[in-house]
């Protein structure tokens, strides 16, 4: 992300905002994904987005039905 690019040419990084970013699929699509899905739960996938400057594994792999 844009932190890790400033961060690696030495430049200062100030946030003005957090985006959240959801995926949003049908109960049809969830099945076909459910690896997937499976994926973004896991403890290595949280600590890999953590990894990386910039970006939080917070709510990673919720999901929520409505």
């Amino acid at each position: 992300g844009i932190q890790a690019a400033a961060r690696e040419h030495g430049l200062a990084f100030l946030p003005l905002f957090e985006e959240r970013y959801d995926l949003v699929l049908s109960l049809e699509a969830q099945s076909r994904l459910a690896p997937l899905l499976d994926d973004l739960q896991t403890a290595s996938f949280r600590h890999i987005v953590e990894s990386l400057s910039g970006y939080s594994a917070t709510h990673c792999g919720e999901q929520v039905q409505f």
